[in-house]
């Protein structure tokens, strides 16, 4: 799972510890699939 959002963050241009200390609290890892809380609808990525 590490590997996925590994992936997001290179997408995003950022390391993974930005992405957990910045974006952590908005995802969840689910099925192998990375879910971003969007207002009330999740968005798979």
């Amino acid at each position: 799972m590490d590997l996925l959002k590994e992936n997001l963050a290179c997408k995003m241009g950022i390391t993974i510890e930005q992405l957990r200390e910045g974006y952590g609290h908005v995802y969840t890892v689910e099925f192998g699939l990375i879910k971003i809380a969007h207002s009330y609808e999740q968005l798979a990525i």
